[in-house]
């Protein structure tokens, strides 16, 4: 079993999955790294969530390599606390990324839960939550 993170935070590297978008600069400046491609316009943090189509691309991985996702389903408790796993079990149930887009999005939808799992196969929906940051230069 991975030992839960427990009174101490974890540093989690980029995670720059490609997107059929243009977009990334920001990400790369804050980062302090090159942008290694023109359609890399999301940075997944700490993701137990794969893109849609999966493969892994999205998750990301602890210092020794183990993916975050695996981890948290050895010790849900540990990582998500006792209330949360009850709940939820090893699902987060939450996505935190940056996002830098270099155009406007093209119009989409985040299904609700019905849909998900009706579907798609998943427990949850998607919910969404933004805030708008902006640096000089």
């Amino acid at each position: 079993m991975h030992e839960a993170p427990e009174l101490r935070p974890l540093a989690f590297g980029p995670n720059l999955p490609e997107r059929f978008y243009r977009g990334g600069a920001g990400i790369a400046r804050f980062r302090g790294i090159e942008q290694a491609a023109p359609n890399i316009p999301e940075d997944f943090i700490a993701s137990t969530t794969e893109v849609f189509g999966g493969g892994g691309i999205g998750l990301s991985a602890l210092d020794d390599g183990t993916v975050l996702r695996d981890a948290v389903a050895a010790n849900p408790v540990g990582f998500l606390g006792r209330a949360h796993a009850a709940r939820f079990g090893a699902d987060p149930a939450v996505l935190v990324k940056m996002l830098d887009t270099a155009e406007r999005l093209v119009v989409h939808f985040h299904p609700d839960g019905s849909f998900a799992r009706r579907h798609l196969g998943c427990s949850h929906g998607k919910s969404a939550a933004r805030t708008a940051r902006t640096r000089p230069g």
